[in-house]
């Protein structure tokens, strides 16, 4: 009867994490203090009331608030904005003097386990800090001489954005694309990579292409599912009526970039492959399986991309990290400035990145 109850609570709630009997457990043992001795008393009781608090999330949250000091974790002040390898204070590193972390709201939360959401999800500064909003448009030099030129870094959003025609806009204004795997992790794990993918493609000035929709791990399909189980990122983030956003990145699909440049002349060209190959990419842009053997596999597409673009030789692994480190001189100027930095530009960096990664 308790698994029959558990699958049932499962099948509501779309909990699928593998230890939720732990977590189930604890919540009731707080909740219901009678005496935790009684081994069968108890396993009614998680069962039962699981059901109960798992679905009246009112209840879960006046039952974490009543117990936060075991159940939730003690939330980061805003001003708490310190970043890089070494963790730099904020007299170290001014251009965050100003700025607060973002904060995340959401609905029928209370503010306290919201504030808790914040500082554990978000990585972004709202305020940003003083420095950053000045340099927006400008330039260190031209800000000081007062000149309106533009950031050598980040672009300026489009102008008069035809959201209907988006195809049409990518193609005359902002040619220039990113393309990306998912990650192959949890949701958190495709939920922060995804988002840094976006800053990256707002801050080159490119347009994102989304990867095909595919089964998400630990994301089951419910019955009578027709996708499958099969998602993209548009089911959990607005992406396609957010003017302010695709003014900034315009985003469009994988299949979109194929029709739109796998032609002759497009930047990924189809044209050097026969019929049958050329069909089973347009079939992989719109679905797609991370399985060799699948018919439908992610990585012929992918192999396509890497082809015809360029793949950065960055990664995130301790032993080979990169520490990116954007300096006007050398973007404007070429690779040749980098000797030429000077010294406490230099002493800056390599305390900014730690020795492993100068």
């Amino acid at each position: 009867q308790h698994e029959q109850d558990k699958a049932e609570a499962q099948e509501e709630s779309g909990w699928k994490g593998g230890s939720e009997e732990n977590f189930i457990k604890l919540v009731n043992e707080i909740s219901h203090h009678e005496d935790r001795d009684n081994d069968e008393k108890i396993k009614k009781e998680v069962s039962n009331n699981y059901l109960e608090i798992i679905q009246d999330w009112q209840k879960l949250q006046h039952t974490l608030l009543q117990n936060s000091t075991m159940l939730l974790p003690t939330s980061i002040p805003r001003t708490h904005t310190a970043r890089a390898f070494s963790g730099l204070p904020s007299d170290q590193t001014p251009a965050l003097k100003g700025a607060k972390r973002g904060t995340i709201s959401c609905p029928d939360v209370d503010p306290r386990i919201n504030e808790v959401l914040s500082s554990m999800l978000a990585f972004w500064n709202e305020p940003r800090g003083a420095r950053d909003v000045i340099a927006e448009y400008n330039s260190a030099q031209t800000t000081l001489q007062h000149l309106p030129q533009q950031h050598p870094f980040i672009p300026k959003p489009l102008n008069n954005f035809d959201h209907q025609n988006i195809l049409q806009t990518v193609k005359s204004s902002r040619r220039r694309y990113l393309t990306f795997e998912p990650d192959t992790g949890g949701f958190n794990n495709m939920r922060i990579s995804f988002e840094i993918v976006v800053l990256l493609a707002a801050l080159s000035g490119r347009t994102l292409v989304l990867p095909p929709e595919q089964v998400m791990y630990l994301l089951q399909p419910k019955p009578g599912d027709k996708r499958q189980g099969r998602r993209q990122y548009t089911d959990y983030y607005n992406l396609t009526d957010n003017i302010d956003l695709l003014r900034h990145v315009p985003i469009i699909s994988a299949e979109e970039f194929l029709h739109l440049e796998g032609g002759e002349d497009g930047l990924v060209p189809l044209t050097g492959y026969n019929d049958t190959w050329t069909k089973h990419l347009y079939t992989v842009s719109k679905s797609c399986e991370e399985r060799k053997k699948s018919d439908v596999f992610c990585e012929d597409l992918y192999d396509h991309y890497a082809s015809h673009g360029l793949v950065g030789p960055i990664t995130s692994e301790v032993k080979y990290a990169n520490c990116l480190v954007f300096d006007e001189n050398v973007f404007l100027n070429g690779n040749n400035q980098i000797d030429k930095l000077a010294p406490d530009v230099q002493k800056r960096i390599k305390t900014f990145c730690g020795d492993k990664r100068y």
